[in-house]
């Protein structure tokens, strides 16, 4: 018998996934038509030319400090986040799980009886998803570079490096509340509009255009309900609007540095199968795990659940170890300092 235990070290944010996760949802729901987001009205906008606007480097930098602090998001290594969602015109409720790891990997699944899973994936130059409707997918081009960016640690906090310029350009209240409007465009050109509170400093609402299989959708997301999860400020729930649907997705818990749970395997006759010994099996699997899904595994081989359990505890973050009935005192001893 063998266990695996999954290792993230994962970032502190999960704002850019939940975009993400909602985009699919909506992708594999239904194929309303793209809704193109609201003008802002000429009069406003003249409105603002007229007020002196705060510098958006000094509001980005007042945002990083509101929801934690560069330090306090270095501290955290790893996120597992579970929670549901609902596309509300349709009446479909389902679960959702999110694992985010350092530097920039990700993995996000949304079961709904309605629709099957979506899973999603980023890390390691690679992105992908699978859904019952569409079946699995890599994503290339600005899909690919749309779902790496986002799954980076410190994507937020470190704006600087994700975006070539920001502006403020002008003010508006969302949900009530005053809010600087900014527009952060990147690099390669796309544009974001970031709504930062005028009195919190926190991030309100954000409007983007997503690379998808259907083509370019415009995507809005309304955030709320931060709470302080390991020193740095999460949002908990989000309404988001895209093609036309409008998903609520709310976050239940949130675990900080913590490990995947484990999974046992009975290898037990599978030599032949796996043409190799189930030692080398569990080694050629941790290998392939890293490599294709960008998370560390440890491995525990023995001849019972208990003590695979305890052998997988022994190298982390990666690495293998056995016991069998020969060793099994000494690595007990080694566990436990247990005596004869």
């Amino acid at each position: 018998m063998s266990t695996l235990r999954s290792k993230q070290h994962v970032p502190a944010r999960m704002l850019a996934v939940l975009v993400t996760a909602l985009l699919a949802t909506s992708l594999a729901a239904a194929q309303a038509p793209t809704q193109a987001p609201a003008q802002v009205p000429a009069q406003e906008q003249e409105q603002a030319a007229a007020i002196t606007l705060p510098a958006a480097e000094q509001l980005l930098d007042a945002y990083v400090e509101a929801i934690g602090g560069t330090d306090a998001f270095a501290k955290i290594e790893s996120l597992a986040s579970t929670g549901s969602m609902t596309i509300e015109p349709l009446g479909l409720k389902g679960s959702l799980s999110i694992y985010q790891a350092r530097p920039d990997r990700s993995s996000m699944t949304f079961v709904c009886p309605a629709i099957g899973t979506v899973r999603s994936g980023a890390g390691n130059g690679i992105a992908w998803e699978m859904t019952d409707i569409m079946g699995p997918r890599l994503l290339k081009g600005e899909e690919q570079r749309f779902a790496l960016q986002t799954s980076a640690i410190d994507g937020l906090v470190a704006w600087r490096d994700q975006f070539a310029s920001v502006e403020t350009v002008g003010s508006e209240e969302v949900d009530g509340s005053p809010c600087w409007r900014l527009l952060m465009t990147t690099s390669s050109g796309e544009e974001q509009t970031w709504y930062l509170d005028k009195e919190s400093h926190l991030l309100r609402k954000l409007e983007l255009e997503l690379a998808s299989a259907l083509g370019t959708i415009q995507a809005t997301l309304v955030l709320d309900d931060y709470r302080d999860v390991g020193g740095v400020l999460i949002p908990h729930h989000s309404t988001s609007a895209a093609m036309g649907q409008a998903m609520v997705a709310t976050v239940d818990s949130v675990e900080v540095n913590t490990s995947i749970d484990e999974a046992f395997l009975d290898l037990s006759g599978t030599e032949r199968l796996h043409d190799g010994s189930p030692a080398r099996t569990l080694a050629d699997l941790a290998l392939r795990i890293e490599d294709r899904v960008g998370i560390t595994v440890t491995a525990g081989l023995s001849y019972n659940k208990f003590l695979a359990k305890v052998a997988s505890d022994q190298n982390k973050p990666i690495g293998y170890a056995s016991s069998w009935r020969s060793c099994r005192r000494q690595l007990l001893r080694k566990t436990w300092r247990f005596r004869d």
